[in-house]
């Protein structure tokens, strides 16, 4: 199976992944427009034992983006890098930060209720106005 690798903007963190993602998309929710810093966050999600750190672990900081996920960032750069949700047995990371195009392309855009007015979406995936996952 092909390896992707990924990392932050300034090097100093580096992780790779089986190119196996369960899921891929983008999520317009508030919180995750504060979390980025832009319109959507755009997602892809592993099995925890597919996800490896290789470099930086001493350069990370993280945060409790919720109940059952912490998100991990680096401390140098500020580059927001991947996730945990012990949970599900997963972890997600930023497409943006992998090195490589995953062989899965994003499927989704989920919250579209809550996102930006002045963002269109424009290509042709399902949209849900809320999450995919109900409690």
């Amino acid at each position: 199976m092909k390896i992707l690798k990924g990392g932050c903007l300034c090097g100093a963190v580096e992780y790779e992944i089986k190119d196996d993602l369960i899921y891929s998309g983008y999520c317009h929710c508030s919180e995750c427009r504060r979390w980025t810093g832009a319109p959507f966050s755009s997602t892809g999600g592993v099995k925890a034992s597919d996800f490896k750190l290789n470099k930086g672990k001493s350069l990370l900081a993280s945060f409790s983006k919720g109940e059952n996920s912490t998100s991990y960032f680096c401390t140098k750069c500020s580059s927001n890098l991947y996730g945990e949700v012990p949970e599900y047995n997963m972890t997600y990371v930023m497409l943006g930060t992998l090195s490589q195009e995953p062989t899965l392309a994003p499927q989704w855009h989920i919250y579209t209720g809550s996102k930006v007015e002045w963002f269109k979406i424009t290509d042709n995936l399902p949209q849900y106005q809320e999450g995919l996952i109900k409690a």
